[in-house]
């Protein structure tokens, strides 16, 4: 087994940050504040290198157990790298907790060499900094906001729980630093500001909730109605298809085209106010034509219906109606056979021969037996009797929730089945001279081309086959190569068929464990054979010129404007409501458009000017004059001077809410009387 070198460059996301610490730590520098930020730093870094400590201890005992099962090459080099990555941690974690107590030294020792007057911050930042470290805080704001979230969202829905939450959360944490720095005056400041940051952070979720289902909305409409159109057009072409083939047929029976087109049409009117389709209609039609004329066919398929509507009857028994008929007129007798056809499924058919003849009806049986009655008689008869007993019911029919769903699927089937006339239509033109072309010469040399690909893939599949024949077949039998193997996979072949035979051997001998060794050669002889056909040049010539195929589209292709229609399309998807804020604009005045009426939520509009935009998260200072912005309700605009003032005024920590100022103690009860209000507004807002 030839030998394996390792060697593991100490390079990890922890160097960069310990060079820089250890750095800082040499200097000791007399700012506390700068030291207790690096001690900060360095125990955050010792919690995460920690976790990553043990989870690679993990990784590396899973890796010992591994290569003590196998005792491979490959598990050998994962068993070295799992090990070199686990030394390295534990090197990098003890240069880490080194600066970590250098550090802590460093402070200790400022801290005594400072005077009294300066411990008051010091010790702020030193709580603050172990309160973090130790992750109590992040802990405790996490308790706090989950029971805000359980009580606030249930009281006042997703919404409104989420708002309050967030600004009951960082209200929480603004108040713990605010006390650590000034007391409890120094809580009530924290307090405000977080509760600020907090509304504004809940009001960010929600809208983001919101846009999030404002997009999916609308992609679904876009999406639902290009399905629809598909839809139609699948089903059209269906339909149409089919309805060609009809007319053809009917073309035929009723002597061309036009006296086709004319019977047709009225189908389609029927089939949308009976209780019949299209389909059906065509097919009894076939049948009655051959001894009815077009317009006595309709008359008689009308009448059929009521019989239908009436006595609740299904396609077979209209069929069996229409064979009664068909075979009494073809061979004018009316049989007792042909009349028990209508007999059997509820229409007296002797009360009807007895209502045309004038005789009793008990003496039409033996009428019948004697054939005194014609078949052409027979049926006319029949078809008057349903006409007077059961006239007008499909029309009653027609108005129930079953029937008017039938007959607006008629009407769909006619939607549909135009827009795949059309569809058809045109592409029987390319269909057409495809057969044309596909036929001759170009269909000869697609044949041969097809023929040369399938030999090809053939081939690649057999050298696969050969190469994996001939690994198992070195391993197994000892027998020598044939095919292009490179000479460290030749040799490797050779010392696995030994392997081998040493494990069958043992394994021969009683030692069944000895069976996992024999998968494991097997195993590495059939993926050194995948790796030699993947090498081999056949592949590497298939390789390349997918390549060179993949390159010559990006380059021929680059100036085409497909692939940048698809990504605006994607990226039209994408926008959500903000994208809408500026969809009902419409520009007024010159040419020039200088203004814009914009419609707001309370049903007026305000002229604004063209390049204004809105400025909801603030903006630092206002950059020229007469400079444009859409102002929204709630905003506040400062004058020039106030903004100076503001920004001049260097006398500590102020806060401006509805015009209270809190610069002291007494002030505490004024700025939770105005958060409380502002908590209100921001709820009755949603």
């Amino acid at each position: 087994m030839p030998e394996t070198s390792i060697v593991v460059k100490s390079t990890d996301r922890y160097s960069d940050a310990i060079k820089k610490m250890s750095s800082v730590t040499k200097s000791f520098s007399k700012d506390v504040d700068k030291l207790e930020d690096t001690l900060y730093a360095l125990n955050k870094n010792k919690i995460t290198m920690k976790m990553d400590l043990s989870k690679a201890k993990s990784e590396l005992k899973a890796a010992e157990k591994q290569f003590d099962l196998t005792h491979s090459a490959a598990d050998g080099l994962k068993l070295e790298l799992a090990q070199a990555n686990y030394d390295n941690m534990v090197r990098n974690l003890k240069a880490v907790t080194s600066a970590a107590r250098e550090t802590e030294k460093a402070i200790s020792k400022a801290e005594n060499s400072a005077d009294s007057g300066g411990g008051g911050t010091s010790f702020g930042k030193s709580v603050i900094n172990a309160l973090a470290v130790s992750g109590i805080g992040d802990a405790a704001k996490q308790i706090l906001s989950q029971g805000a979230n359980a009580i606030a969202g249930s009281a006042l829905g997703d919404d409104g729980g989420s708002m309050f939450s967030s600004a009951l959360s960082t209200a929480a944490t603004g108040a713990s630093a605010g006390f650590m720095v000034g007391g409890p005056a120094g809580a009530a400041i924290g307090a405000a500001i977080g509760t600020g940051v907090g509304l504004v952070s809940g009001g960010i979720q929600i809208f983001e909730k919101r846009d999030d289902a404002y997009k999916d909305w609308y992609a679904g409409l876009y999406e639902n109605a290009g399905a629809t159109t598909d839809t139609g057009l699948s089903s059209g072409s269906t339909i149409a298809g089919s309805r060609e083939q009809t007319q053809m047929a009917f073309a035929q029976k009723l002597g061309g085209d036009e006296a086709a087109n004319a019977y047709l049409d009225r189908v389609k009117a029927m089939a949308t106010s009976t209780n019949y389709s299209y389909d059906e209609i065509t097919g009894y039609s076939k049948l009655l034509l051959n001894t009815y004329d077009a317009e006595k066919t309709l008359g008689v398929l009308q009448t059929l219906s009521d019989a239908s509507a009436g006595l609740n009857l299904g396609s077979s028994d209209v069929k069996m109606f229409i064979s009664g008929l068909s075979r009494m007129r073809t061979s004018g007798k009316a049989t007792t056979e042909y009349l028990n056809y209508f007999s059997e499924r509820g229409v007296d058919v002797y009360q009807a021969l007895a209502n045309s003849t004038g005789k009793d009806k008990s003496k039409i049986p033996e009428m019948v037996t004697k054939g005194k009655i014609s078949g052409a008689d027979a049926a006319e008869a029949i078809l008057t009797y349903i006409n007077e007993t059961y006239g007008g019911l499909s029309d009653k029919l027609a108005t129930s929730y079953d029937a008017l769903t039938d007959n607006l699927s008629d009407v769909q089937a006619d939607i549909d089945s135009a827009m795949g006339e059309g569809y058809n239509e045109e592409r029987s033109k390319s269909i057409a001279a495809q057969i044309e072309s596909y036929g001759g010469e170009l269909g000869d040399a697609l044949q041969e081309a097809n023929k040369a690909i399938g030999a090809g893939r053939a081939a690649l599949e057999n050298l696969a086959d050969q190469y994996t024949e001939e690994a198992l077949s070195a391993v197994l039998t000892g027998k020598e190569t044939a095919l292009d193997w490179s000479d460290g996979n030749a040799e490797r072949l050779q010392e696995l068929a030994g392997l081998y035979q040493q494990a069958m051997e043992d394994y021969n001998n009683g030692n069944t464990q000895a069976g996992t060794l024999v998968e494991t050669y097997l195993e590495e002889a059939r993926a050194l054979a995948e790796a030699q056909y993947d090498s081999s040049e056949a592949v590497r010539a298939q390789t390349d010129a997918e390549n060179d195929m993949i390159t010559a589209i990006r380059e021929n292709t680059a100036a085409l404007g497909g692939w940048k229609a698809q990504y605006d399309l994607s990226q039209n998807l994408t926008k959500g409501r903000a994208a809408t804020w500026t969809a009902t604009t419409q520009t007024t005045g010159s040419s020039s458009g200088t203004n814009t009426m914009i419609a707001n939520g309370y049903g007026y509009a305000n002229v604004v000017p063209r390049n204004a935009i809105g400025y909801a998260v603030g903006i630092d200072y206002v950059p020229y004059d007469n400079f444009p912005a859409l102002l929204h309700q709630g905003e506040q605009v400062l004058t020039a001077e106030e903004a100076r003032s503001g920004n001049s005024d260097s006398g500590g920590v102020q806060i401006i809410m509805n015009g209270v100022t809190i610069r002291e103690d007494a002030d505490i009860d004024r700025v939770a009387a105005a958060l409380l209000q502002k908590m209100e507004l921001a709820g009755m807002r949603g």
